[in-house]
């Protein structure tokens, strides 16, 4: 789209260099722009570059942001949250329009991070104060887990 600029997506993630960062102890920072076959940058979905390097380097779980309380069954109504979504369902979501916008890349970020071996994607509202403990450490959760 010439409103989203020069745009890609993932073929492939050389873990090798994040490995390294990780065991000097810091916790890299990864940008969502990566190189054509020609080294030109290309604007590549920050869900789908997360859930192609979860995979790669074997993540156990992965952790989505983003502006809403995880996947409504009705995206107007928050009280239709879905706890645990199953790969069927989101593809069903996508399918039939009950996921939209920003929502179609997390869910296909989710189920390519789970078909690639990463056992658990969490989608999470960032805003939320204390959402990434509440979600992880607890047993209901405050988002949407997809799990293999």
């Amino acid at each position: 789209s010439e409103a989203l600029g020069r745009t890609g997506q993932v073929e492939k993630v050389n873990p090798r260099i994040l490995e390294q960062i990780i065991a000097t102890g810091v916790i890299p920072v990864v940008c969502s722009v990566a190189n054509d076959h020609e080294h030109h940058p290309l604007n590549v979905n920050a869900d789908s570059a997360a859930a192609a390097i979860a995979v790669a380097v074997g993540a156990s779980k992965l952790i989505l942001l983003t502006d809403t309380d995880g996947v409504m069954e009705n995206a107007k109504d928050p009280s239709t949250r879905i706890s645990e979504l199953t790969r069927e369902q989101a593809r069903a979501m996508i399918q039939d329009g009950r996921a939209s916008e920003g929502m179609i890349p997390k869910l296909e970020a989710a189920t390519e991070a789970v078909n690639g071996g990463v056992t658990a994607v969490h989608l999470i509202n960032g805003a939320t104060l204390n959402s990434l403990l509440t979600e992880v450490f607890t047993d209901h959760g405050i988002g949407t887990m997809m799990r293999q």
